[in-house]
């Protein structure tokens, strides 16, 4: 008997398709210099300068590239630290709490990617609806690394069981 699409319950292994999915996403978001389209704009409120001088620019472009680097090292260890948390399959409290870790390292580079985006937002005065869609899939991801973070309860009351019946 076959279960229905509805009423199946998503994989473990869907955060982590999730993860790499977001870094591609994200990568595209870097190659695109998120988002900004009027630069000379951006300039010239930022610097109060007339678009012929030169230097600015290479400011602003000093600083796209910080903020990618930022982003995408952050991006980089959302996906880390969930291949390293599902290549852990816990047989003791140690390795439990191992996980656990990397599941909330997980959480906390999602928080940090969107308090990221927000930032960048302010500073090249992007519309901040053009980041929603990213938005909602890091809290998508945020969502499901919670939900994975509490099925592992299970298997941690499974190891406590196991290890009253063997003292």
């Amino acid at each position: 008997m076959s279960v229905l699409v509805k009423d199946r319950k998503k994989s473990s292994f869907d955060v982590v398709v999730k993860a790499h999915e977001l870094r591609l996403i994200f990568t595209t978001l870097l190659f695109r210099d998120f988002g900004v389209q009027d630069k000379d704009d951006v300039v010239r409120r930022k610097y109060k300068v007339h678009i012929d001088d030169l230097y600015p620019y290479d400011d602003m472009a000093l600083y796209i590239n910080v903020a990618k680097d930022k982003i995408l090292k952050l991006i980089s260890d959302l996906s880390t630290n969930v291949t390293a948390a599902n290549s852990i399959y816990p047989t003791n409290f140690a390795e439990c709490d191992l996980r656990r870790q990397y599941q909330n390292l997980a959480i906390t580079n999602c928080f940090s990617i969107i308090t990221e985006l927000q930032y960048i937002a302010t500073v090249f005065r992007v519309d901040i609806n053009k980041y929603t869609v990213y938005v909602d899939l890091l809290n998508d991801e945020i969502d499901r690394l919670k939900g994975w973070r509490k099925s592992d309860n299970k298997i941690r009351k499974k190891i406590e069981k196991q290890n009253t019946l063997a003292a």
